[in-house]
């Protein structure tokens, strides 16, 4: 998998790919490819240069890229909790990781763990329904942006009006 089919089908709804972490067996199956990692506040890892996947179980963690040239530290991100982290997976980086209090981190090899989910039949399917979803969010929150607070409000009255609503309604 390359960098933009992950990004386009796990990154559009943050938790997915956590979910699907949480849920899987890959800690038993693949013990060597799966680590937890406690870091306290201020201190640093440093996972060298293979790919892996870093999922946020609690805590912030802080992402910076160090640059030899000019002895400069950069912050690229502030990462927090269920977030994943696609170290070293799609091009490779000095990035360093500094724990910003107490933090709880899962890292896994992105390698095992992107084959594994691209063998399960499930994942398309789940990929596509949670796409339709955020589709359709996209396309009502946008529409209702172009109509003013009356408009809106109907609009809101006659979608619960409607009888599959009802039932739920009532029941």
């Amino acid at each position: 998998m390359d960098f933009l089919t992950v990004h386009e089908l796990l990154l559009r709804e943050p938790n997915l790919l956590a979910t699907l972490l949480k849920k899987s067996n890959w800690k038993r199956r693949y013990k060597n490819c799966y680590d937890v990692k406690v870091l306290e506040h201020g201190q640093n890892s440093f996972l060298g240069n293979s790919g892996k996947i870093i999922h946020i179980i609690e805590g912030k963690l802080l992402q910076q890229i160090t640059n030899t040239k000019n002895d400069k530290d950069t912050i690229n991100a502030i990462w927090t909790k269920d977030d994943c982290v696609f170290h070293n997976v799609f091009q490779p980086n000095n990035y360093e990781y500094i724990a910003i209090g107490d933090v709880t981190l899962e890292i896994y090899d992105a390698q095992t763990v992107l084959e594994e989910i691209s063998k399960h039949p499930f994942f398309p399917d789940l990929l596509i329904d949670s796409m339709k979803r955020l589709e359709q969010n996209f396309f009502q929150y946008s529409e209702m942006l172009t109509k003013n607070s009356d408009e809106r409000i109907i609009e809101i009255i006659h979608k619960l009006s409607q009888k599959k609503q009802r039932r739920i309604l009532y029941s």
